[in-house]
């Protein structure tokens, strides 16, 4: 998302520019290139971890994917790489900058990655979500905080009356926006459906639901769903839903992971959020990504060992029982925006880019 969010924005200040794609092979990922128009080259991917066997798989992809972008760059006589993470991303980028090219890498979470660290010295410029991403890395000749970078059609304005019509939801009810990733999330799901089960959901009876399930867990939370005392009524469950904006502009209050994309997108729609870290994201970058938001007061952290109906009911009736409380949060949400983060990312890529033509 990030790529496709930066496309844009280079589309925009460079009209006519060409790009190529490199991404992984896994057919979601390859889906939404394809919704945006664009066929990106499938790399092998795989993470250094596992112990000696999958660290040797890992590494062997990785070579195999800096042979083919190395050749590819050729071909294709790029003009300078950027990389957005993923496990290609490390690849292409070295491929790049072994071919003598300006390379640009953007780090999204509040601890870089790995292969972030380890690139951090090794390219022209490095742009950050978090000021203190790379707190421990060497020596980097570039630093530009410019934030995450969001699609366009994610950003408000969006219309909530458009939204409501779309997903079928009451405007006389507050909505609470369920969102675990793209792939949804197991243990939120899990944690809602006790929610609904319990003395608690009565208590906020008004609560309606836009509850982004996953596609491998949405039936089987359907089937929970129509147990759960009365609470299928009160959800409108889907696998997935592309277009984001509208679900933020009918949404009050979000439950979701410490991504920085949701946490950015949540952040530009001045949204109070609930989040739960995933506890075992590399490095525990999750956790520390909903450490900066809630030590500005833009969110409340739950963690997942501690997630269940009792903490649930405490957070919603913190935030939806107190229009100041409430009302502070969404203003620290709205002060950690950066909804021109895209366009600042597409032109320090083409600062760099230009730079190729002055060696």
């Amino acid at each position: 998302m990030p790529a496709l969010a930066l496309a844009e924005a280079l589309r925009e200040e460079a009209p006519g520019i060409d790009l190529l794609f490199f991404s992984g092979s896994k057919e979601q990922e390859l889906r939404w290139y394809r919704a945006e128009g664009a066929e990106p080259v499938a790399l092998p991917a795989a993470p250094l971890a596992g112990g000696w066997t999958g660290k040797a798989r890992g590494l062997w992809c990785a070579w195999k994917s800096y042979r083919r972008a190395r050749r590819i760059l050729r071909e294709w006589r790029a003009q300078a790489v950027v990389g957005l993470g993923g496990y290609v991303s490390g690849p292409c980028v070295l491929a790049g900058a072994r071919l003598g090219l300006p390379t640009l890498i953007h780090e999204q979470n509040a601890v870089a990655g790995k292969t972030n660290r380890w690139l951090a010295p090794r390219v022209t410029a490095v742009a950050t979500t978090y000021p203190k991403a790379f707190a421990r890395a060497g020596r980097i000749r570039r630093l530009v905080a410019t934030g995450n970078p969001i699609r366009r059609r994610v950003l408000p304005p969006a219309s909530p009356a458009q939204g409501r019509e779309r997903f079928g939801l009451d405007p006389e009810r507050p909505t609470l926006l369920v969102c675990g990733g793209s792939q949804g999330a197991k243990r939120l799901n899990d944690a809602l459906l006790e929610f609904l089960a319990s003395p608690g959901a009565r208590e906020i009876g008004n609560l309606q639901f836009l509850w982004i399930a996953g596609a491998a867990n949405v039936e089987q939370v359907r089937e929970r769903l129509r147990g759960a005392g009365g609470g299928e009524g009160r959800a409108r469950l889907v696998p997935f839903i592309e277009d984001m904006g509208l679900a933020y502009a009918v949404s009050d209050v979000v439950l979701c992971r410490a991504g920085s994309a949701s946490l950015a997108e949540a952040a530009a729609w001045g949204l109070p959020a609930i989040v739960v870290p995933l506890p075992w994201a590399a490095d525990d970058h999750q956790r520390r990504n909903a450490e900066w938001f809630a030590k500005e007061g833009a969110c409340l952290v739950v963690e997942e060992r501690r997630l269940n109906a009792r903490q649930l009911t405490e957070a919603l009736a913190s935030i939806l029982g107190d229009p100041v409380a409430r009302r502070a949060m969404s203003e620290a949400a709205r002060r950690l925006a950066r909804p021109r983060a895209a366009r600042d990312l597409a032109r320090l890529a083409l600062e760099i880019l230009r730079m190729e033509s002055r060696l």
